[in-house]
């Protein structure tokens, strides 16, 4: 469903008709959050994601959420 969702997002933004909402985004937390989502497809397929974050600082960057995870 979150696929089939992200999909009809990115379908209007093409159009134009979907309002990017930028925001401050921590880039390790968004990068977790979107391999959590895939983890059940991930394991379906015998893949392996291994995430290593060496900033010893959050990663901050502007965006819309939902868009960047897709």
């Amino acid at each position: 469903l979150e696929q089939v969702e992200r999909m009809l997002h990115v379908a209007k933004l093409e159009r134009g008709e979907y309002q990017l909402e930028i925001e401050d985004i921590d880039l390790q937390t968004l990068v977790d959050e979107v391999v959590e989502d895939m983890k059940m497809s991930i394991a379906a397929r015998n893949g392996v994601v291994h995430v290593e974050n060496r900033s010893p600082a959050p990663i901050i960057i502007q965006g819309d959420r939902l868009h960047l995870s897709n």
